[in-house]
């Protein structure tokens, strides 16, 4: 009988770190595929940053930000990845029961998940976003009842970015144009992109710099000062996920 005990026990540890090594849907960055999104900027994220971007990074140049960024790479435990891996897995099949116009949830499941975790608030205030299709999170939030919520948010993110035509049917749909591009005074953000828009009501939704401001959190947003108002990527990104969380 303890044989048989004996040989089930091993059979879950092979079982065990057999998914661990090799979930087709999740994968998590290695330092230098991580270093690889972040310091060659291929989506060319930093090429939008004005001098109050620049500023409140507490840098003078794209280059110091890049050498200031790098090794923050966080090296995840199988625990941590496995609960990642449960957590995506009820995400998409939450996703697999919605569908509005301009998102599709059943193409939005389908998307592998690409994540790089950081280890310090250098990079970004340590805020989670996303880089062409990998999302960037900090190890902060790894053990925090926030992990499920900001990774359904960013998958949205991802489904924007790989959907372009879907999210143009959004816009159109919920009364979003394109008012002007950005000015200098608005935050840079890899989840937007150049410009700022109208919504339904003829108002302008933008995130700017407050006077003097010393951090990536010192800003307003507008409309009403609410954070969805930011971009119609963000409001679109929000909305969905207050059909199914708290905000």
């Amino acid at each position: 009988m303890k044989q048989i005990i004996f040989f089930a026990f091993i059979v879950f540890i092979i079982f065990y770190n057999f998914e661990f090594f090799n979930s087709d849907h999740l994968k998590l960055l290695s330092k230098n595929e991580l270093e690889n999104i972040l310091i060659n900027n291929s989506d060319n994220y930093y090429d939008t940053f004005t001098e109050l971007d620049l500023k409140v990074r507490d840098v003078k140049s794209i280059d110091e930000y890049k050498n200031k960024i790098k090794n923050i790479h966080y090296k995840s435990n199988n625990n941590e990845y496995n609960n990642i891996l449960y957590i995506i897995n009820k995400i998409d099949n939450i996703f697999k029961q919605y569908n509005i116009i301009g998102f599709d949830g059943n193409k939005a499941s389908k998307i592998k998940w690409n994540i790089g975790i950081i280890n310090s608030n250098i990079y970004e205030h340590g805020l989670p976003h996303t880089r062409n299709d990998v999302i960037i999170i900090s190890n902060n939030i790894l053990n925090n009842n926030k992990l499920e919520i900001t990774l359904f948010h960013e998958k949205i993110h991802i489904y924007q970015k790989l959907y372009p035509n879907d999210i143009k049917n959004y816009f159109i749909n919920n009364g979003f144009y394109i008012s002007k591009k950005n000015t200098n005074l608005i935050r840079a953000n890899p989840d937007t992109d150049n410009y700022i828009y109208k919504n339904k009501n003829n108002q302008e939704m933008m995130c700017v710099y407050n006077n003097n401001p010393t951090s990536i959190l010192d800003v307003s947003y507008i409309p009403n000062n609410d954070i969805k108002n930011e971009h119609p990527l963000e409001y679109m990104a929000y909305m969905i996920q207050s059909e199914f969380y708290n905000l």
